[in-house]
């Protein structure tokens, strides 16, 4: 499974984490999660270049703030980025973005 390019997950385990992370043609990553799955999100920080993301959490928007996970993703996959799809509630969307200005900042994007 180390060559697929698309990746649809309804829930994370540790080693799901791990594994979708370590992935070098991932080019899709389409999750819907549950609160079980927040926790096992943060290898998910380290990919790169995804041209699809989307992430589906309804229950409070937690995936989207959980310890930045998905920031960092679009962060890594800000030049490759064709679609983008985050399903939350209304509240939290706002905030999601809220570290965006430090990222960019850290990685001299911006002055």
């Amino acid at each position: 499974m180390q060559n697929a390019e698309i990746v649809d997950v309804g829930s994370l385990t540790p080693s799901m984490g791990h594994h979708i992370a370590s992935m070098k043609n991932l080019k899709a990553l389409n999750m819907f999660l549950n609160h079980e799955s927040l926790g096992r999100m943060y290898p998910l920080r380290d990919i790169t270049n995804l041209q699809h993301l989307r992430v589906v959490h309804h229950t409070v928007g937690e995936a989207l703030a959980h310890d930045n996970v998905v920031l960092s993703i679009l962060f890594n996959s800000a030049s490759a980025l064709r679609s983008l799809s985050l399903e939350t509630n209304s509240w939290q969307l706002g905030n999601f973005l809220l570290g965006w200005e430090q990222m960019a900042s850290e990685a001299d994007w911006i002055d």
